[in-house]
């Protein structure tokens, strides 16, 4: 109690004064689990609707900052590459077949507008280039989560729909009761927040579905713009 609920400890929680006189009232009457039910609550909701998204928000904004400084980068330095390109080939009157050399170059400009457009991906991100560069992958799967986790943020209601409120009321009923808690495999106690945006969680697979999604139009998007640009290249003489 002195940890988490005195003033003048270093790891006091941040409740309003209500919520902790109330509990210190209920204390002196009995120590039963379910007096530190409302103190339990508030925290969920204040860590469930504001502290967790402001923080996943504050670390997307970091991403997409410098995704979006990377794919103007790119964008500008392809840009130079294409016409320097266009310019040598016209100049020296190049076979049809050199002129393919146009194609990945096409491609990499579309993918890097679209990447700017959409702005949660760059083009290391799609080519995969990211994955060599970082141990077992845990920095990719970060940037994935915190993506993936504002993008299920983005969709979801800003106060608690049905099924939250069911997931609160259970969890909130294994919080009363010590013996079912104790019998319960730990990954029905895990917390609804984080039991839903873990690896392999419902809101986190569909969130990572919809970067997917958006991932392959990107790609198709790229080559049907390239193969658009380069084929007339390809029929007509100079």
């Amino acid at each position: 109690m002195h940890t988490f609920f005195s003033s003048d400890s270093n790891l006091e929680l941040n409740l309003p004064y209500s919520i902790t006189s109330k509990l210190f009232k209920n204390l002196k009457k009995s120590t039963e689990p379910g007096v530190f039910l409302e103190t339990y609550e508030h925290i969920y909701n204040t860590l469930n609707y504001n502290s967790f998204p402001k923080f996943i928000k504050f670390n997307e904004k970091k991403l997409t900052n410098i995704n979006q400084l990377f794919n103007i980068l790119l964008i500008v330095i392809l840009a130079v590459l294409i016409i320097t390109v266009y310019t040598i080939l016209f100049i020296f009157r190049a076979n049809r077949w050199i002129r393919l050399i146009c194609f990945p170059l096409w491609f990499l400009f579309f993918a890097s507008i679209l990447c700017a457009i959409y702005s949660v991906f760059n083009l290391a991100n799609i080519l995969g280039l990211f994955k060599s560069r970082v141990k077992s992958g845990e920095g990719n799967w970060v940037r994935q989560s915190i993506m993936s986790s504002n993008t299920f943020l983005k969709q979801r209601p800003q106060s608690m729909n049905k099924k939250e409120e069911d997931m609160t009321s259970f969890w909130s009923q294994s919080f009363l009761n010590n013996h079912q808690q104790k019998n319960m495999s730990s990954s029905k106690l895990l917390d609804p927040i984080r039991a839903s945006l873990m690896p392999g969680g419902r809101e986190q697979i569909k969130a990572i579905s919809y970067l997917k999604l958006v991932k392959n139009r990107i790609v198709i998007l790229s080559l049907i713009a390239s193969l658009t640009c380069t084929i007339p290249f390809l029929i007509f003489p100079f």
